[in-house]
């Protein structure tokens, strides 16, 4: 009896794990990987791109359904650290902690340009930030600057803007049309976009970190004025994080009453002539004249850890939540969106 109860559980054991495996062929593996936090958003227009800190996924808006980007269907590297959506090229820019890159086209074809990734350079690889205009995309790499052209599918030119052409963190890129504007941990620095920008001569430190305290980590262009964000380490601090803005050739610091002063700033967007600041509770959405016409915080969903925001048609807000991945809020009802996986 003892023999034929123990055969009927491997035989049961047996059928569960075929059921399992029957859509794998040799050789072939399944990823499971955790979907749940998110942590950088792009918008493709009809889909909703959304890096986590073990993968990509994007939300089909119209038929609501989600779609798995990895290592087992076209990505060519684990650890993504930035994303954006080229709208000149219809690509999904990806750049991971090691300087590789993905291109992700609208027909979900792949190419990859791992020439950084390959390059001898000391130090961090890592692409903090991805900032595209006209078709080009420009890389903030923990090394300088990468300029990419995804129509041509290659690397185009690399900016090494530090003192004799030494290497720079820089952290986030802008442009106003005329500069580009390099946010890093040693202060804001600018080049004229009609001079040779591969020179480090042509680049200029514009605003200092005198005192050493941190980085200047988020920087935009909004209103005819470039505002960029001073991280100090003490995130919980009510001064660790300051807003500083450059107009008319000066800069000063500005506090918005109606922004959050702690804790951490994660993420500043320009999206359809608003500013989107995504604090680690909450996301507000700003007019030209620093006007609060939108926020999204503890009162939509509890215990938010919110890393990323965006703002669609003016009244659609998505957030990458730390612990929950993708979030969609419109009239106050809330969506949680996120791909079947280990919590």
């Amino acid at each position: 009896m003892t023999r034929n109860i123990f055969l009927g559980l491997f035989l049961s054991l047996a059928a569960l794990f075929n059921a399992n495996a029957q859509n794998l062929a040799i050789g072939q593996w399944r990823e499971h990987l955790p979907y749940n936090r998110g942590k950088i958003l792009a918008d493709a227009g009809n889909r909703m791109f959304c890096a986590t800190e073990d993968g990509l996924f994007a939300y089909q808006k119209a038929e609501e359904s989600l779609e798995r980007f990895t290592r087992l269907n076209g990505l060519h590297d684990f650890g993504i650290s930035s994303i954006s959506y080229d709208n000149t090229n219809n690509a999904l820019i990806v750049g991971f902690s090691n300087a590789n890159i993905d291109i992700i086209y609208d027909n979900n074809t792949i190419y990859n340009i791992p020439f950084i990734k390959e390059k001898n350079i000391t130090g961090s690889k890592n692409i903090n930030n991805i900032f595209i205009k006209n078709g080009i995309s420009y890389l903030a790499c923990g090394f300088g600057i990468v300029v990419l052209d995804a129509q041509k599918q290659e690397i185009k030119d690399s900016y090494f803007i530090g003192a004799g052409g030494a290497q720079m963190n820089v952290l986030d890129i802008t442009s106003d049309g005329n500069f580009l504007y390099a946010a890093t941990d040693s202060g804001v620095f600018s080049g004229n976009l009609l001079s040779n920008l591969a020179d480090f001569n042509n680049w200029n430190r514009i605003l200092d970190d005198n005192n050493n305290e941190g980085d200047f980590n988020k920087i935009v262009f909004f209103g005819g004025k470039i505002y960029t964000n001073y991280a100090k380490p003490d995130a919980q601090s009510t001064t660790s994080d300051e807003l500083w803005v450059y107009d008319a050739g000066v800069w000063n610091q500005i506090s918005i009453p109606e922004l959050p002063q702690q804790p951490k700033r994660y993420s500043m967007r320009i999206i359809n002539n608003n500013m989107v600041i995504a604090n680690d509770n909450s996301v507000s959405v700003f007019n030209s004249q620093l006007q609060r016409n939108a926020y999204y915080d503890n009162t939509f969903y509890s215990n938010p850890q919110i890393r990323d925001g965006w703002l669609e048609n003016g009244n659609i807000a998505w957030i990458a939540d730390k612990k929950l991945g993708l979030i969609r809020i419109e009239n106050a009802n809330l969506k949680t969106i996120t791909p079947s996986g280990p919590a």
